[in-house]
């Protein structure tokens, strides 16, 4: 049986063939030849052009057990899930990691990493790293472990799966881009929808079952979740009580918040009562969006967060820094 390996070799027989690719994908292949391809090691030599790389284990008859990048100079987006990879160790291969903006490696058998390691690829907006359901059948595990306090720079993620990982923490240093506003459409109308964490430990006692637990009662509402807990956004991302007017912002995104998850949660009432869960879930975000609601209106923690924040900046010895008009949750445009 041939590996995929000696497809490549023959499809692309000479240093010029292989430099004019722009694209590796084991789909298309699949549809192009007679026979399916066996997996084994992955030798990417030669195709410095290249953006694209999927190489995923269910169009294979056997995994994928090495691979090497170091010439791929322009490579975008890599998929290589459902392989038997059991180590992240060749991306430190990439050429310019800073080009990388889409990484599926989920379902592998990576053995325990921290995450801390894909803090040098800045432009990531797709980070899959989980295993799934079906996958840990099959005997893969990909064994991350970490906070989200180390991709506190990763400004312009939109995608993110640690299904069965041991990440537990830092949902605070999430970046913003995490909670661009979609449209989800139930069977009767439209509602707003929040990008949300693939985190469940599937039946596993996987440590991000800790991030699942943090964001069940926001109806894993990312947005949700920061806007019920300023006092651990002021740890990661003080900048945002610079505004003086950062008080009545966060009280007005919190207002808006029950009152979108309210329509949702009216409609899915009268239409989907069948939900359960869902319902439970989404009372349960507005009831804790309430609370916090009042805790601030009452207690005056963003005014004691913002001194704070204000005492630290008139104590440091230089003042050249310019202040940046920087958004709090809720008050981005849409």
């Amino acid at each position: 049986m041939t590996t995929l390996q000696e497809y490549l070799n023959q499809k692309y027989p000479t240093k010029g063939d292989k430099e004019k690719e722009l694209m590796i994908n084991l789909g298309i292949i699949e549809q192009e030849i007679k026979e399916p391809l066996e997996g084994g090691d992955l030798d990417l030599k030669g195709f410095t052009n290249v953006e694209r790389v999927i190489v995923a284990g269910e169009f294979l008859t056997s995994p994928i057990t090495k691979i090497n990048v170091d010439c791929c100079n322009n490579l975008k987006s890599f998929g290589c899930s459902s392989n038997n990879l059991t180590s992240i160790d060749f991306l430190n291969q990439l050429p310019n990691p800073e080009k990388l903006d889409g990484l599926a490696i989920f379902s592998n058998k990576i053995q325990p990493t921290d995450i801390s390691f894909f803090s040098r690829f800045i432009n990531l907006r797709i980070l899959k790293l989980g295993t799934g359901k079906e996958n840990l059948k099959q005997g893969k595990h990909n064994k991350f472990h970490g906070s989200f306090k180390s991709w506190k720079d990763l400004s312009k993620l939109r995608e993110i799966c640690i299904e069965a990982t041991d990440v537990n923490e830092g949902l605070e240093y999430l970046p913003f881009s995490l909670i661009q506003e979609q449209r989800e459409k139930t069977n009767h109308s439209y509602y707003k929808k929040y990008n949300s964490i693939e985190c469940s430990p599937h039946n596993t006692n996987a440590k991000c079952s800790a991030i699942q637990n943090q964001l069940r009662p926001y109806d894993y509402d990312i947005e949700a979740w920061q806007l019920a807990h300023p006092h651990l956004m002021y740890e990661a991302k003080p900048e945002l009580f610079f505004d003086p007017n950062t008080k009545s912002k966060w009280l007005t995104a919190l207002r808006d918040k029950v009152n979108q998850t309210q329509t949702k949660l009216d409609d899915i009432k009268q239409n989907e009562p069948e939900k359960i869960k869902k319902v439970k879930r989404l009372e349960s975000k507005v009831r804790e969006l309430n609370l916090v609601q009042k805790d601030i209106s009452n207690n005056q923690l963003i005014n004691k967060l913002q001194e704070k924040e204000l005492i630290k900046k008139e104590n440091k010895v230089t003042q050249t820094e310019e202040l940046v008009d920087y958004k709090i949750p809720g008050s981005w445009p849409k």
